[in-house]
Order: structure tokens, then C-alpha cells, then sequence
């Protein structure tokens, strides 16, 4: 046996033996949990805990009571159900559509009070604490203003651009929108915004109870704090990458942020400098604060953490391999829900986790030992290959017609064998739901998009709104030139054929190679412009 194989079996067994060990201390006792059939998109809880209602990709609403994995009841909608709020005591439930419709709900019944039908795929949607008033927010801009009592909006107003996300005060009287092309933040009583700061993507905001303070996070890589009275930021903070998402305290003193930098950010509203920041190995989806700001829930790609706002170290965190994480705490910070793909979870935050014993202290010293050796192990084979661990994702874009042919998912098995990989991604494989939903979340996820030009790509209206995401989102795309096509042949597509390879069925293997190889130059490129980028930043000394 080779002697950097040795290191990774030793290595290895020394890691399970100290996860099969200790592990039971870094995990949640979870309260229950719900299988669906696919991915959730969005959660909701009410302040006490004790309802929480799920918008799912398959059309369903979901409402929970916190005493029983089983729903109380649920509706389906005509598409997937893209936004979902509840009211503070949990009475009222408030979802949005790509159906076009804003759906309302009591509690008691899974029959809605009323819909709306907007015209325009609904994105997003909030709801005052009350229950009184609703706004919801659409992809071609509109946004649409409710008092409860009528599916007939009191007003309605547009930024222009797509309403992704939206913030309500605990009264009602104020709420912020965060658009494709800023921020804007109104008064119940007018169709005009107050006030509005024009950005790159608003991706996330946040509002206080009182209405007093908005937060912002923004694809330009920036969190924004502002005052009402305002529209000049209080200050902003540099990430290293696109905010994804944030949420602000009651009172508006502490602010959470995270993002595609797989960082979690924690601020008190005096300054722009992070109170702590805790770097993970996973790109955040959200963060959701409690009301007084002492816990902070936080959803990432596989995993999901707990954090005190005193300390950066997690107090848990609970893991589901390929999957995305949704967020909520209850205000009172005793419930956490939290979705990972298809699976929601309920968890008591209060429930004690496992303690150690004496003789478990006396196992840690014996291990002392063999994990410096595991970490020893683990660090010769991450410099040896220069990689960080979790490795590349790529997402193989192709037309169905052509996947037997190219065969696709050999080249994604040869490629997810080597570590420096993560995931491979492509349709026949990885696709739930709406295809146009799943490459606008699984393409953002990757760091190179690799892109079968044939005849029938080149006529396939999904392999080209592949192509816009990423280059929308400054992915690398690497083109791959079929068989009886000429690279002049892809010249309207304004692809670098210095970054392609061509497709030969007779040196198949070959073929492989060469894309194996690219990719861990490209990774390898990737590493040196991050840490380029930090250096720039002033993070890290050259």
C-alpha cells in the first residue's frame, strides 16, 4: 500500500471513530421531522412556535402545529408556491405563487379567505404581525398592498424590475422591497416609496419592528443598513461575494448577514465591522434572528447552524448531503424550523442535548493521539492536491436528445470520482420539479458550467437560458464542440473557444482527461483569484 493511501485509510477510521463517539454533542435533538416528495422553498413560524407553515415545489402548502410531524392540513396550488408568511400568533397564512395568485388563510381551515389573482408570477410576500395588512411582491416588478379584510388591494406600485423580497413592520405602516434593480421602502398609506437606494439585486431585507431600520443584502456583495428617514446608508459592509440573505433584531441593534462567501456576518447596528464572523464550508441560503437578537438560526447548502450571539462557534449545526437550507426561529427563539431538501425539520432549542460522562472524557484523551494524526493525514493530501476540500461543482448543460449519444453521465461518474470534485450536475440525474426552477437554483450553485454545443442545444431554448444564467452570474463556461459542428458555428453565442474542448466518440477516454484536466486548472485559477481578492480586501497579509 502506497504511502498516501495509508494516511487516507488512517485517517478515515481515526475521523469515524470520533464522529461515532462525540457527534451526539454537536447535533440538535430534533422535535420531528417531515418527508415530502421534493425540495421545500420556503418555511414560516409563528413568534411562539407553536405553527409553521412550508411553501413546496410541487404546489403544496403546508401547515404544521409544532406537536405533530403530520400537517394539519394542506392546499395545492397550480404551481409551485414561491413565497410564504404567517402572522405573529400564527392565525393568518399568506402565500404567493408562480400561478400568479396571493393566497390567504386562516388557521382553522385549509379553504382560503381569499385569493388574488396578480397577473404576475408572485415571488414574495410578508404579513404584519396582526395579521392585518399583506404585501406581496411579482417577477415583472408590481407590488401589491392588502388590508386583510378584502382580496381587493388598497394600492398597488412598481420598481421596474422583479420583487424578490419583501419586509413588513410589526404594525403594518411601514415595509421595504428589494428588487432586481434596488431598495425601496414605503408607507402603508402611499403607492410611493419613501425612500429608495438603487443597486445591483437586492437579494434580501429586513426591516425592525418599529419600521426604524432596513437592512439590505445585495448581489453587488454588500450588507446595507439604513434609517427610514434615509435614503443614505447608515453604513455598508464588503463581502467577498453576493449576499444572499439577511434579518435584523426587533429593535433593530443586531444584524445578520451570509451569502454565496460561505460566511455568516453578526453586527450591532453601530458599525459596519462584524461583532464576529464564522466562516463555513457551505454558501448561505438564509439567516433568521430571534426578536431580541440572542439566537440566530442559519440555513447553508448541506447544512444548517445554530449560533448565541456571543460566540462564532456554532452551538450546533445539522447536516443533509446535496440540499438547500431554509430558516425560521420563532421569535422567542425556542423553535427552529428549518428545510433541507425535502425534508422539514422541527427543533426544541431548549431540548438538552447528550452530555459527556467521565469515562467519555477518558475515550477523548486516548484519541488525543490518533486525531492529530487524522488532521496531519488531511492536511499532506489537501496540499497535495492543492484543493479545498469541498471541491468544484460543475453543471453539464446538453439537450436531452444528445445524452446518450455524448454520453453525459459517464463523463459526470468519471468526474465526480476524482475529490476535487463535489457534484456533477445535469437534468437526467438532479432535476425535481419545473426545469426553469431548477437551473435557476442548481447553476448558481456551480463554479463552472460546461456546454455540449450541437445542433440540438443550439435549438433548445433551455440550454440558452442556461447559458444566460451564468453569465449573468460570471460563471465559466466551457464549450464542448459536437460532432459535424464548426466553432465559426457557435460565433453568435460569443463563446471562447480557447476554453473548449472537442468531442471525438473514437478517444473517448481522452476526452475525459482533457475536461479532468481543465477543470483543475480552472480550480487551481479559482483558489489564486480568491485569495487575490482577500489579499485586496485586506483580510489576509501577502
Amino acid at each position: 500500500m502506497k504511502k498516501r493511501t495509508k494516511i487516507i485509510v488512517v485517517s478515515l477510521y481515526v475521523i469515524a471513530l470520533f464522529i461515532i463517539q462525540f457527534i451526539p454533542l454537536m447535533l440538535p435533538l430534533v422535535s420531528w421531522v417531515y418527508h415530502a416528495e421534493a425540495s421545500f422553498t420556503s418555511i414560516a413560524i409563528s413568534s411562539d412556535g407553536n405553527y409553521i407553515v412550508a411553501g413546496h415545489i410541487n404546489h403544496n402548502l403546508y401547515f404544521f402545529e409544532k406537536s405533530s410531524s403530520e400537517p394539519v392540513w394542506t392546499y395545492e396550488t397550480n404551481l409551485e408556491v414561491k413565497s410564504v408568511a404567517i402572522s405573529s400568533d400564527g392565525n393568518y397564512i399568506v402565500a404567493g405563487s408562480i400561478d400568479k395568485r396571493v393566497y390567504l388563510f386562516n388557521k382553522a381551515s385549509s379553504t382560503p379567505i381569499w385569493i388574488n389573482t396578480t397577473g404576475n408570477d408572485v415571488f414574495s410576500v410578508a404579513i404584519s404581525s396582526d395579521g392585518n395588512y399583506i404585501v406581496a411582491g411579482c417577477e415583472n416588478g408590481e407590488i401589491y398592498f392588502f388590508d386583510r379584510s378584502s382580496s381587493t388591494p388598497l394600492w398597488n406600485s412598481s420598481t421596474g424590475m422583479a420583487v424578490e423580497t419583501l419586509a413588513i413592520s410589526s404594525d403594518g405602516n411601514y415595509f421595504v422591497a428589494g428588487s432586481d434593480n434596488g431598495v425601496y421602502w414605503f408607507n402603508k398609506t402611499s403607492s410611493i416609496p419613501e425612500q429608495s437606494y438603487f443597486l445591483s439585486k437586492a437579494a434580501s431585507v429586513a426591516i425592525s419592528s418599529n419600521g426604524n431600520y432596513i437592512v439590505a443584502g445585495s448581489w453587488d456583495d454588500k450588507v446595507y443598513l439604513f434609517e427610514r428617514s434615509s435614503s443614505t446608508p447608515i453604513w455598508f459592509h464588503s463581502a467577498y461575494d453576493q449576499i444572499v440573505s439577511v434579518d435584523i433584531s426587533s429593535d433593530g441593534r443586531y444584524i445578520a448577514a451570509g451569502g454565496k462567501d460561505e460566511h455568516v456576518y453578526f453586527f450591532q447596528n453601530s458599525s459596519s465591522t462584524p461583532l464576529w464572523d464564522y466562516k463555513t464550508n457551505n454558501e448561505i441560503m438564509s439567516v433568521s434572528l430571534c426578536s431580541n437578537g440572542d439566537y440566530l438560526a442559519v440555513g447553508g447548502i448541506e447544512i444548517t447552524y445554530c449560533f448565541h450571539k456571543s460566540d462564532q462557534n456554532p452551538l450546533w449545526s445539522q447536516s443533509e448531503i446535496n440540499s438547500g437550507g431554509y430558516v425560521a426561529i420563532s421569535a422567542d427563539s425556542n423553535y427552529i424550523a428549518t428545510a433541507l431538501a425535502n425534508k422539514l425539520y422541527l427543533i426544541d432549542r431548549n431540548t438538552p442535548t447528550q452530555a459527556i460522562g467521565l469515562g467519555d472524557y477518558t475515550r477523548l484523551i486516548g484519541f488525543i493521539g490518533l486525531i492529530i494524526l487524522a488532521i496531519v493525514g488531511v492536511i499532506y493530501i489537501v496540499k497535495r492536491r492543492k484543493m479545498k476540500v469541498r471541491g468544484i461543482r460543475v453543471f453539464i448543460s446538453h439537450a436531452v436528445d444528445d445524452f446518450n449519444k455524448y454520453r453525459i453521465g459517464e463523463i459526470a461518474k468519471y468526474l465526480e470520482s476524482h475529490p476535487e470534485i463535489n457534484h456533477v450536475y445535469f437534468c437526467e440525474e438532479d432535476l425535481t420539479g419545473n426545469i426553469d426552477d431548477w437551473m435557476k437554483k442548481t447553476v448558481p450553485r456551480c463554479q463552472l458550467l460546461i456546454f455540449f454545443s450541437t445542433e440540438n442545444s443550439l435549438n433548445s431554448e433551455d440550454c440558452m437560458n442556461e447559458l444566460k444564467i451564468a453569465r449573468k452570474l460570471n460563471i465559466e463556461i466551457t464549450p464542448v464542440l459536437g460532432v459535424n459542428l464548426r466553432w465559426e458555428d457557435l460565433e453568435n453565442l460569443n463563446i471562447n473557444r480557447e476554453l473548449g474542448q472537442e468531442f471525438d466518440p473514437m478517444e473517448f477516454d481522452k476526452f475525459k482527461e482533457n475536461i479532468y484536466n481543465y477543470i483543475i486548472k480552472f480550480a487551481h485559477d479559482l483558489e489564486k483569484e480568491i485569495i487575490e481578492k482577500k489579499r485586496s480586501k485586506g483580510k489576509i497579509k501577502k
